[in-house]
């Protein structure tokens, strides 16, 4: 994983910057699953405050980490099963 001021944490940290902008402007009106915007906004999110997190050497930030991840797991097989998918 990156760390600290390293050249690829903050090309992650750009890249999460742009992943939200096309989640906010997505078409998300013609999704069947309702609340998928949501959905995604809370997993970049999530994912961003990690890596921001991690950055500043934070301990708690890297077993939170694991938690996110299983949320994340969970969330996207709810959408899955409730999303007709």
């Amino acid at each position: 994983m990156a760390n600290g001021d390293s050249i690829s944490s903050r090309m992650v940290l750009q890249q999460a910057g742009r992943v939200r902008t096309l989640v906010e402007k997505g078409a998300y009106d013609k999704c069947p699953v309702q609340g998928e915007q949501e959905v995604q906004l809370f997993l970049v999110d999530g994912m961003t405050a990690i890596l921001k997190q991690t950055r500043q050497g934070s301990f708690y930030a890297v077993l939170g980490g694991g938690t996110m991840g299983a949320i994340i797991v969970i969330v996207i097989e709810a959408v899955k099963i409730f999303g007709g998918h």
